[in-house]
């Protein structure tokens, strides 16, 4: 575990933080919120690094799921570029960025009920989260 380099810079400077702490090139990048990794789908998306600056699951037009993909440590100075001008959304960095996106289909082939991307963010998501992992193993 470790500390924003530059606190209350949100997700952005989270990533930013953990490309910094990485001993290793590229890093994988999910939310404490998600319950349901696919180890399938996580090193399909390693395997597509190569030249890559990140590779971001996109499940639909326009809806990206940037904290659940692969980031490259040669981000980290358009990222740091982009916090010190408080330009903290995520998606507008990755447009700065040599991005591979994985569509919807793609991603299905790996995690067909696409639970990776299920987010636990209230009570009721909690509940479901405990039913589908009930259903999973039994």
């Amino acid at each position: 575990m470790v500390i924003d380099v530059l606190p209350g810079k949100g997700p952005l400077g989270g990533i930013y933080t953990g490309l910094l702490a990485s001993k290793s090139p590229y890093s994988l990048v999910v939310g404490c919120d998600m319950p349901f990794l696919n180890i399938s789908l996580l090193r399909y998306m390693i395997s597509l690094i190569q030249d890559f600056d990140a590779i971001v699951p996109q499940l639909e037009t326009g809806k990206i799921e940037p904290l659940h993909a692969i980031y490259s440590r040669r981000c980290t100075s358009i990222i740091q570029t982009q916090l010190e001008h408080e330009q903290l959304k995520i998606s507008q960095t990755l447009d700065l960025l040599h991005v591979k996106y994985i569509p919807r289909e793609e991603c299905k082939k790996f995690d067909s009920h696409l639970l990776s991307f299920f987010n636990i963010n209230s009570p009721s998501d909690l509940r479901r989260a405990s039913k589908i992992a009930e259903n999973t193993q039994t």
